[in-house]
């Protein structure tokens, strides 16, 4: 299932590159839809937060396999 959604992910992406061929991304998209820079501000602060929560999620889980044991027990840190 997320194969699929990452595929749907990355043809939209494809299409939202090849309509505006400039960087921006989803925020150029959102100004050009909506016509109101609050809008594609949002946006564009909305796509940092997401990819800053993603760093964080993936620091956690790492940080969580270094503390386990392969038998289960913690570590500690």
């Amino acid at each position: 299932m997320a194969l699929g959604l990452a595929l749907l992910t990355a043809a939209s992406y494809v299409e939202l590159v090849t309509r505006f061929p400039r960087a921006g991304g989803a925020a150029l998209l959102a100004h050009r839809a909506y016509r109101s820079d609050l809008v594609s501000f949002l946006v564009g602060w909305c796509g940092i937060a997401a990819g800053v929560t993603s760093v964080a999620g993936l620091a956690v889980a790492n940080l969580a396999e270094e503390t386990v044991n392969r038998d289960g027990t913690s570590r500690g840190l």
